[in-house]
């Protein structure tokens, strides 16, 4: 008894986009958290570079200047820690991502060997049929292929978010008029 889907491979390529998508949601869950920690890091470091500015223009003591460098190198090691946490995301992203792209086409090739070993396709329609396969999974895999440039721009409407929600607690706060 001969069991056949119809469109397999079309239903091949949406199970493979689906389980592509889901492991770059697994890869990159904390990708958008690693980028506004990068962002608040940097953010400390120019504010405390700019009060060491500020203590060097100003006469001020040296244990105030000692503090004030303390606190800058504290910061920019602050950074240099999100930063390498950045680079691992990035990194196991990016694999994951090049990986489906070499991954897609072998997919592709090793659903219609069954097929070609039956005599039912020839090499030609196999090519032509991974080829369309890769086409099709590569429409449904958009997040794989943008999953950096999304948390990077979801990071940046947080931060926004942040700050405007904080600017109506103030407000509140302050009362009418």
């Amino acid at each position: 008894m001969a069991f056949s889907i119809p469109g397999y491979l079309v239903v091949g390529a949406v199970a493979y986009a689906t389980l592509t998508t889901g492991t770059m949601m697994l890869v990159g869950r904390h990708m958008v958290d690693v980028i506004e920690c990068k962002n608040q890091a940097e953010s400390e470091l120019k504010y405390a570079f700019a009060r060491l500015r500020g203590s060097a223009a100003v006469p001020t003591t040296r244990s105030d200047v000692e503090a004030t460098t303390v606190t800058v190198w504290a910061a920019l090691r602050e950074v240099i820690r999100q930063w390498r946490r950045l680079c691992g995301q990035h990194m196991r992203t990016t694999i994951m991502s090049h990986g489906n792209t070499l991954l897609a086409p072998l997919v592709g090739l090793i659903l219609c060997v069954p097929h070609y070993v039956q005599g039912a396709m020839l090499l030609g329609e196999v090519t032509q049929a991974a080829a369309a396969f890769v086409a099709v999974q590569g429409a449904f895999n958009s997040l794989v292929d943008n999953h950096p440039r999304l948390a990077e721009w979801l990071s940046s409407a947080n931060r926004v978010g942040t700050l405007l929600d904080a600017l109506d607690r103030l407000e509140e706060a302050e009362g009418p008029g």
